[in-house]
């Protein structure tokens, strides 16, 4: 299987680098986690998601396999899922990230099985230090590559294979981060993202501007 938009930038942000297994072991079970990598869209990964968002959001919010078809045709899309390492359980939590500009990185899922265990939290704190090109946040061997998807190409401690100067996402008002905690808007204000827009539904956009070596 091939993965569409091989004109999209390289696709190498969310390659693990050791913190997120040590953060993700400590969560999830004392042996190393599991990550799978994708580039592309297909039914499997539908069901997936669903699963996972049928536990994290309501209806309204979950997207369709038309929709997620469109997304994966966006410049930069990539995803990753974490699991525990025997695979008896389904993934506990999806990420998928695109790039809709050269600089920036659009945070478009992070959906949580179990939400309030501090999975989506280590899931972002691992996105930020990808973006900003933390130093130490080094490459490691051990997640796999799904079928189609390319291989990392970047040595062991290698910063990620671009200058990315914000993480963009839109929030949902409404919503609670940890099953009835803060609004999520309040949740990613704890990691540094500011309201840059707002509508009337309470929905906002948010962006946390990056420096080299870590968030602004």
């Amino acid at each position: 299987m091939s993965a569409p938009g091989a004109l999209n930038p390289p696709r190498e942000l969310l390659q693990p680098d050791e913190e997120i297994f040590r953060e993700m072991a400590t969560i999830l079970t004392p042996a190393r986690p599991a990550f799978t990598r994708f580039t592309w869209w297909d039914r499997e990964l539908q069901s997936v998601l669903e699963s996972i968002e049928e536990s994290a959001f309501p209806p309204a919010l979950r997207y369709s396999y038309e929709e997620m078809l469109e997304r994966a045709g966006r410049p930069g899309f990539e995803g990753i899922l974490v699991s525990d390492p025997g695979g008896a359980t389904p993934p506990a939590a999806i990420m998928i990230v695109y790039r809709p500009g050269a600089t920036t990185v659009y945070l478009d899922t992070l959906a949580v099985r179990s939400r309030g265990r501090g999975i989506g939290s280590a899931l972002l704190r691992f996105l930020i230090r990808r973006c900003a090109g933390v130093p130490g946040a080094a490459e490691v061997a051990g997640a796999r590559e799904a079928p189609g998807v390319r291989g990392a190409t970047g040595a062991p401690g290698a910063a990620p294979p671009a200058k990315i100067r914000e993480i963009r996402l839109d929030a949902e008002g409404g919503d609670s981060e940890g099953g009835g905690g803060a609004p999520l808007p309040a949740y990613y204000q704890r990691f540094g993202f500011r309201v840059v827009a707002e509508e009337a539904t309470g929905n906002v956009t948010m962006v946390l501007p990056l420096r080299p070596g870590g968030a602004g």
